[in-house]
């Protein structure tokens, strides 16, 4: 019995060994937070990897556009492909394009109206049932200008 005892009193740590542990522990999270901060000081400016971090920065005044403008959406009427809670696809003039509505909920098949057209970022809301799709407009342009009506 007196050996079943030991062997399990060997398989607690004691107050020393935890004492040890703890101090490793924290030396090693001491260490790697200076190995750490070292490395963001010193990269950046090292000649020897030179591509790690981003020097330089694009913005619009530099001539760096993400999207080009689509102005020429602003006021044309389509489909809502998708749910538009906000941000879904409409079919605009033959084309798919990523949407976001004013804010209500739009189902799918819904007509909606190009309010604002910034960069990627294009605002529809919901229109009346009975205005033409953009689709519709350009077909009925053309029969006019073939002389059909």
């Amino acid at each position: 019995m007196l050996d079943v005892t030991r062997s399990v009193a060997g398989l607690v740590p004691s107050v020393s060994d935890i004492i040890d542990v703890a101090g490793l522990v924290a030396l090693s999270l001491i260490l790697i937070g200076v190995a750490g901060w070292a490395l963001l000081r010193v990269l950046p400016g090292s000649r020897r990897l030179p591509g790690v971090f981003l020097r330089e920065s694009t913005s619009r005044e530099t001539g760096y556009l993400s999207a080009p403008e689509r102005s020429d959406l602003l006021g044309l009427v389509g489909t809502a492909v998708t749910d538009l809670h906000p941000a879904g696809t409409a079919l605009i003039g033959g084309e798919r394009v990523d949407v976001v509505t004013e804010g209500p909920w739009i189902s799918a098949d819904t007509p909606v109206e190009v309010v604002r057209a910034e960069s990627y970022r294009h605002v529809v809301r919901p229109v009346a049932e009975n205005a033409p799709t953009a689709d519709e407009a350009s077909i009925d342009d053309e029969s006019l200008d073939d002389g059909r009506v």
